[in-house]
């Protein structure tokens, strides 16, 4: 079996703790999703917030929302770097993030919002349970399928151009 579906909760926050006190270790990441046995939420807080890559231990999504991110979530900041690539105006835009994950669609939102160069957008949060999900698609500038279901949003949608 994959190491991931047989390791123990203390031997994952043994190395987590070794790889915190490390000096010559500078980023920990743990990638997700973890086996169901293992509290994902107790994992990402035994990471030292300096050394998370990720960005998800609590302390760094309390600095990704006050706009004073150590590091930014590697999807969305990925997703910012295409619309910077392409010279996608968000500003004043009317963005659809489709997905409210802690993993994309959360600090999607959060990264369009805040005052910067890709970001002053207006920003609604989309997800499976929401009425009139096509209407709001359609009125939107910008959409960010990150719902996690294959064709959940498609291109009829979404509005021309």
């Amino acid at each position: 079996a994959p190491l991931v579906d047989v390791v123990r909760h203390g031997e994952l926050y043994d190395t987590i703790e070794e790889l915190n006190e490390r000096e010559d270790v500078h980023g920990i990441l743990v990638q997700l999703p973890v086996p169901d046995h293992v509290d994902k939420r107790s994992v990402l807080r035994q990471i030292d917030p300096e050394k998370d890559v990720d960005g998800f231990h609590p302390e760094n999504v309390g600095r990704l929302v006050a706009g004073d991110a150590r590091f930014k979530p590697c999807t969305p900041h990925g997703v910012q770097k295409l619309l910077d690539a392409y010279d996608v105006e968000t500003e004043g835009a009317d963005a659809v993030v489709v997905g409210r994950s802690d993993i994309v669609g959360k600090p999607m939102a959060n990264l369009l919002i805040q005052k910067s160069p890709v970001g002053n957008a207006t920003t609604t949060v989309c997800h499976s349970r929401t009425k009139d999900l096509e209407g709001k698609l359609a009125d939107a500038d910008l959409v960010i399928a990150a719902a996690g279901i294959p064709e959940f949003v498609d291109g009829s949608m979404i509005k021309p151009g």
